[in-house]
Formats: structure tokens, sequence, C-alpha cells
């Protein structure tokens, strides 16, 4: 029993000693003590930076890109007569566009023809031609040697320079009971010119606009 309050004694006098020497710190001391503020904190090591010093630091911020200009996909100007093709030519080089320009010539409905489509080579020809001589129809002519190999075979009911003329001949055909014709138009070169010119940014759009007002009857519009 003595041995045991000795070492119980001895126990409580070693803790005592341990806690006088600061030995303990670690485990008793809080946050609020000012001895582990200190070993926390060295004022000897502190740099107080300036505002102009803390911008130095800072990332620089790079400038935004500008947004790539909006391009005009198609802008066409015409119809010009040949003696003024070469001036126009001559003003838009400023351009440079290269084949980014490009001319056409101007075609125009020149008349309008009442036919029946081919109906399958000579034999639906010959097959139509009965047909429509049961019908009364005696005004035809069957297209054998046509430049356009699409009306080959086919059978021109009539050519008219107006569409309201071939129109009426139309009706006329449907009342007889003739339901395969139709109105196709034909177009003619008419000497004109336009000009088509692609991808136009804003400086070379308002380039455009300038020679286009010393051309006052020639009309600038989008492309067709």
């Amino acid at each position: 029993m003595l041995k045991f309050i000795f070492w119980i004694l001895l126990l409580v006098n070693g803790g005592l000693l341990a806690f006088n020497w600061g030995a303990l710190d670690d485990f008793m001391s809080d946050g609020r003590e000012p001895q582990r503020v200190q070993r926390q904190i060295h004022p000897e090591q502190l740099i107080l930076l300036t505002a102009a010093a803390v911008a130095a630091t800072a990332p620089a911020v790079l400038p935004a890109e500008p947004a790539p200009p909006v391009l005009i996909a198609c802008t066409e100007i015409g119809n010009f007569p040949l003696a003024l093709v070469q001036r126009f030519e001559e003003r838009t080089a400023e351009l440079a566009l290269g084949d980014r320009q490009s001319r056409q010539n101007v075609r125009e409905v020149g008349s309008y023809m009442v036919y029946i489509p081919p109906q399958g080579g000579q034999a639906g020809a010959q097959q139509k031609v009965a047909e429509l001589r049961q019908r009364r129809v005696t005004s035809f002519f069957v297209m054998q040697d046509n430049l356009d190999p699409k009306l080959r075979w086919g059978i021109s009911l009539g050519v008219y320079k107006t569409e309201s003329a071939a129109k009426n001949l139309l009706d006329k055909l449907k009342q007889q009971g003739v339901q395969s014709a139709r109105i196709g138009s034909r177009s003619v070169a008419t000497g004109n010119v336009v000009f088509q010119l692609r991808n136009l940014d804003p400086a070379s759009k308002a380039a455009l606009d300038r020679i286009a007002a010393d051309f006052p009857k020639q009309r600038l519009r989008n492309c067709e």
C-alpha cells in the first residue's frame, strides 16, 4: 500500500514539475495565449505592400479581341450595257476582289411556249400525236432536233410573246381534253451584263456604294 501511494505522489510531482517548465503548453494552451500567438506571428517577417505593388503583382488583363467584321455574302449590280462594262470594272479594280467579283450575261424571257413534255422518245411522241388528232387538235409540232435535250420528242402546241396569250391556248386545250400540256418560258440574251461581288466587308461595301452612285441607272441589290 505504501508503495502505491509513493508512486502516485511521484507521478503527481512529476506532472507539476512538467507543467511549471512548460512541457505541457502544447496540450493545455488555447488560441488566446500570448505565447502561442507570438510563435505563430513573426512581425519581423511581415512586408507591407503598397497599392502600386499590389497592382504590379496582379495578372495582366488582356484587351478583348475585336469581333470579326460581318461579311455580305453576295451583292449584285446591273444591268450594264456593254458600253459601261469596262468603266465599271476599272472603278472596282481598287477593291482588289479578285475571283470574288464576276459578271454574267443577262437573259430575259423572250417568249412562252405551250407544249407537251417528252413521253418516252419517238414512240411516245407518235402516240401523243394520235391522241391530239382524236381531240381535233391540228396545230402542233414534234420537236425532233431541239437544242434542249430535255425537250427532244416533246410536242410544241404554240409559241407566244406574252404569257397571257399562252394561258388562253392552254385553257382551250384543256377544254378539248389535253391535260398534259403546260407552259414554259424561253429566255434570250439581252446583251446586258450584271456584276456579282461576294464576301464584302463593311469597308468594301461602302466603297462599292460610292462607285454605284456614279452609275445611277444601275440597281444595287442582293444576289438572287
